[in-house]
This record gives structure tokens, sequence and C-alpha cells, in this order.
């Protein structure tokens, strides 16, 4: 049975999606705490539609609307902007209903039954707070980039510093720093 607070974030995440798609562009709100400490809740995240995204309406020639993405020169396009993401950008994907904003670490190729290509570049993404990886990441759950976070009316282009990679290290080791790290943030932020 679904809820009320289901239909509702069902629906934001449709509006989310239909002003990117309209736009080229969306901006986000952050909830979780898997980036920290490159991305805190509360900051909200300027998303930038790929070249083609896998929430298109793909028209082929005939008029008829494809199925998968990942087909003739549509496909092809797809293929191109997936492949034109680098290790350590933050890229945004949809999956079960939920956005993550994660750090891309890699990529992979497996195989897809529907389509007439034998495989896929799946990316492998995490959350710099945790320690293991995301399932793969297919190319129809692929949104956009993160082009920017925006922070206190700050806006900051993503970026890895090797202070945020220790401090990463850290929390992803202690759940106990985490907490101890947002309750100083929130005191700091009411004073």
């Amino acid at each position: 049975m679904e809820t009320a607070t289901d239909a509702r974030d069902e629906v934001k995440c449709d509006l989310f999606l239909e002003v990117l798609r309209s736009f080229g562009s969306a901006r986000l709100r952050v909830t979780g705490t898997s980036m920290l400490p490159s991305i805190w809740p509360g900051d909200i995240l300027e998303v930038g539609l790929f070249p083609l995204s896998s929430f298109e309406s793909l028209h082929q020639q005939d008029g008829s609307i494809s199925s998968f993405p990942g087909r003739g020169r549509a496909g092809e396009r797809l293929a191109e902007a997936r492949d034109s993401i680098q290790p350590g950008e933050l890229v945004l994907y949809e999956r079960s209903g939920r956005f993550f904003a994660h750090r891309v670490v890699g990529a992979m190729q497996m195989p897809i039954t529907d389509c007439r290509d034998p495989s896929s570049t799946f990316l492998v993404t995490r959350g710099d707070r945790l320690r293991q990886p995301d399932p793969p990441v297919s190319p129809q759950e692929l949104v956009g980039r993160v082009k920017a976070i925006v922070r206190g009316g700050r806006r900051i282009v993503p970026r890895r510093t090797w202070w945020g990679r220790a401090v990463s290290w850290v929390l992803c080791r202690s759940d106990v720093s985490t907490g101890i790290l947002l309750r100083v943030r929130k005191t700091a932020a009411s004073l």
C-alpha cells in the first residue's frame, strides 16, 4: 500500500525530472549523509541533464518510441555522454523511486539481454562516506551530472580535495564521528 508520503515523494521526483527535461538543468535538495563532507544535508544540487537522458522519449525514424535507450543513434549519443564521465565526478541516478548523487569510481561492462548491443557500460559509484560501492548504475538509471552545490548562498563546484578525502576516510569508519560532526554543524548554524 502506498502512503501519502510515498505519493508526494513520487510527485516530487516526477516534477524534478520534468523540469530537468524541459530546461536541461534543475535543483534538488539533499537529505542524506552518504556524501559527507562534500555534500551536507540541506545543500542544493544543481544537476545538468546529459545530452540524451534515459528519461526522454526516444522517437525512432518511423515515429515509434524505443523502449531501450541503448539502440541506434540515440544509444550512441547516450554512450558518448556516459563515456565522457570521469572517475571523481558526481552523478545523479534514480533507483526505486529515489535519487542518489554519488561519486563515480569506475565503470564496468555488463551484458544486457533486451538490446542489440550485447553489453553496455555501467558506472560504479560510491558515496564518499560509504565503504562499499553501490550496485552498478545502468544507462537507464543515469539522470545527469552534478554541476554545482549551493550551500549558504554560495555556489561550489564539486571537487575532491585531500582534506575531503581524509575526512571521508574517518567518517566511513566511524558513525560516531559522523554524528558528532552533524551535531557540531547544527550547533554552529543555530548560533
